[in-house]
This record gives structure tokens, C-alpha cells and sequence, in this order.
């Protein structure tokens, strides 16, 4: 039994690298050396237990249709599809089977404290925020933002590339309506946005903010719940996670290493791919239950209104 990741940019080769040390066998191939011709060869030759889909977001249509055609289960990198029209078009493809044992690979799901929220946040929260900021030219070594998935004028930008926060938002308040997406562009990388501000409310009444950007100076990715017994605010680059009541307030911390993340929703994808019993989990994305969360970072998307342009430098 083989996993075939597509993609060897750095997330297919982490991908690739965890699935080794989880003790399968892993076979690793360049999109844009191979293509879908090489994808199929893989296919129809090998014994594919799992297919891994870590490439551009706008060249995966074909690879999940091939995959869907020979019952082969999918882990595909968020975000699933930019586009509503084609993620109706991927679950229309896949079987109900394949959809339960299929993963979306927003793993910051699996983030201790994310969890804890999950069991914390309870009553009825008037109020949210999520936010996430980080410099883009600084990611990573050899980096060129130019050259990036990130300044794709239709697949890039912030709001698709840093969408855990609209999931985030998703599964700790369940059911949210999408009002307003306000962004601002950059002067030489027309329909890439640099910041996002999406509004949205959950029921049965509350507010929601969700923040995304390129620009922060150092890395930001914390929110805040509020209800009107208790608020809890998080802050997941410390790992800290702040609860207020009337009278009392605890702050809890949370050790976690970042890649600890992307091998335990890669050794529950082994689990659902080879069939074996897993508990119920809601927060698990498989394609299944994750699909409100996908079409919910599309439909933000698709809503963007540009305000105006940051003339920053970006090399």
C-alpha cells in the first residue's frame, strides 16, 4: 500500500515526510514535472491506499476526479476550491463513503487549546473575533512572495491562504452567515489581498469578525469569545487561553510543536483511508462534515470589496 502526495513544495514535502514516520510507504511527485499523466500512472499502477493533494489550489479538479473514479481516499490542503461552482462539482464526484473518509488539512484543529475551546465555549456568546497576521516576505527561506502560490491574482491572498481562522470560527460557533469582506489590495498584484475583515453573525445572536492579513510585523493569531456569564480569550502563538468570569479568572497554557498538528491529522487520514474505527469527533474535518466550513471560506472570498492599496514592499 502506497500514499502518493502531489505537490513537493514545503507543505507536500512535510506531508510526505510525516507519512514516513508514521510508518508508510510514501511516494512523492512534482505536479509540474509529472502532471496528471504522471498522477495517473501512479494511479493505475500502484496500489494507492491515500492520495495527498498539496498543490495549487486551481489545478486540483482533474487529480480529484481521478482519485474519486478509483475510490482512492483524499487528503487535500486547504482550501479546498476558491470557487462554490466547483466544490459543488468535487461532492457531486465523490461517493458518501469517500467523503467520510476523506480530510480537509485545516490542521489547526488540532491544537490543544483549539480542542479545549471546543469544550469550554458554551451558552450563548453575543460576541467573537479571530484574528491572524503575519509579514509574508519573511515565511520562509528562499521565499519570494512574486513567485508564490500567495500572488496568484485568482487563487492567492490572504483570505484563502489563511483561512483556518473563517474554520476556526466555524467550528467553535457553529452555523455562520457571511455579511461583509472589506480588503486591501497592492498596486502591483491586482485581485490579491493583502488584509481581509470578513463580518459575519451566528445564532441565535452574535457578532463575528474574523481578521486576516499579510502585513503584521510579528506573528498574531489570537481572538476572543465572549458571552455574558464568561469570555474566553486565546492567544495560540503563546498557546494561552484566558477565562473570565464575575468573579474569578484562570489563564491555562498549552505546549504544542507545530508539526505535532499536521502528524495527528495525517495519522487519522491513515486511519480512515485503511478502514480502521475511529471515535466520533466533531471537530475531524472530513469532507463530510467540514463542507459548511469550505464553502463558507469561498463564499468570503468571492465577497471581497477592496477599500484601497498598500504600496509595500514585497520581495
Amino acid at each position: 500500500m502506497t500514499y502518493l502526495v502531489v505537490g513537493s513544495g514545503s507543505v507536500g514535502r512535510r506531508h510526505a515526510q510525516n507519512l514516513a514516520n508514521l510508518g508508510v510507504k510514501v511516494a512523492l511527485i512534482s505536479w509540474r514535472a509529472e502532471g496528471i499523466k504522471g498522477v495517473l500512472n501512479w494511479l493505475n499502477a500502484s496500489d494507492v491506499t491515500g492520495l495527498v493533494i498539496a498543490t495549487a489550489t486551481d489545478i486540483r479538479l482533474p487529480l480529484i476526479e481521478a482519485a474519486a473514479a478509483r475510490g482512492v481516499p483524499l487528503f487535500i490542503e486547504k482550501p479546498l476550491s476558491h470557487d462554490l461552482a466547483e466544490i459543488e462539482t468535487v461532492y457531486s464526484l465523490l461517493s458518501s463513503d469517500l467523503q467520510q473518509r476523506s480530510m480537509l488539512g485545516v490542521m489547526m484543529r488540532y491544537h490543544p487549546l483549539v480542542r479545549h475551546l471546543k469544550g469550554e465555549v458554551s451558552g450563548q456568546p453575543f460576541r467573537a473575533r479571530f484574528e491572524v497576521g503575519h509579514d509574508v516576505t519573511v515565511w520562509r527561506d528562499n521565499w519570494r512572495f512574486a513567485e508564490s502560490y500567495a500572488a496568484h491574482p485568482v487563487t492567492g491572498g490572504a483570505l484563502l491562504d489563511l483561512c483556518h481562522e473563517l474554520d476556526l470560527a466555524h467550528v467553535l460557533l457553529g452555523t455562520l452567515e457571511l455579511h461583509k469582506v472589506v480588503a486591501l489590495g497592492h498596486p502591483d498584484f491586482p485581485g490579491v489581498d493583502l488584509a481581509s475583515h470578513a463580518t459575519l453573525t451566528a445564532n441565535p445572536a452574535a457578532t463575528v469578525t474574523v481578521s486576516v492579513d499579510y502585513l503584521s510585523p510579528q506573528l498574531i493569531r489570537k481572538g476572543q469569545i465572549v458571552g455574558a456569564d464568561c469570555a474566553h480569550s486565546y492567544d495560540l502563538a503563546k498557546g494561552s487561553v484566558t477565562r473570565q468570569t464575575k468573579n474569578a479568572e484562570t489563564t491555562i497554557t498549552f505546549g504544542c510543536e507545530r508539526n505535532q498538528m499536521f502528524l495527528d491529522i495525517m495519522a487519522e487520514f491513515i486511519s480512515l483511508a485503511e478502514r480502521r474505527d475511529l471515535d466520533p469527533d466533531p471537530l475531524r474535518p472530513t469532507l463530510d462534515q467540514a463542507r459548511a466550513s469550505i464553502e463558507l471560506t469561498a463564499k468570503a472570498h468571492a465577497a471581497r470589496y477592496f477599500i484601497g492599496e498598500m504600496d509595500v514592499q514585497l520581495t
